[in-house]
């Protein structure tokens, strides 16, 4: 984008991967938030409600460590709608463990 602002031409090859990229970044910071609070949640939790977030927490890994699409296909970059089905699971599931 930059170098088009400044008036330099691209080739058509490097836009089209552009576009892809835009596409999967913001995949990659979800995914990079849902790392993040998996590494930070047994920290923020205190010992009486760990118990009690056992089954949440369990689904939350379960879901994190099993990167499949409905049809038990690994989820790939290159399905981006599959990829997002697997992103929304992974965050409708953290939503839960932080609600309790």
């Amino acid at each position: 984008r930059q170098l088009v602002a400044l008036g330099f031409k691209v080739r058509a090859d490097v836009v089209e991967e552009v576009n892809v990229a835009k596409q999967f970044y913001r995949h990659g910071m979800v995914l990079k938030q849902v790392a993040n609070f998996y590494n930070d949640i047994s920290t923020q939790m205190i010992p009486c409600q760990k118990t009690m977030m056992l089954d949440d927490a369990v689904e939350f890994e379960r879901v994190l460590c099993n990167p499949k699409d409905g049809l038990g296909k690994m989820i790939t970059w290159g399905n981006p709608v599959a990829l997002e089905g697997y992103i929304m699971r992974l965050q409708s599931v953290a939503n839960g463990l932080t609600d309790k």
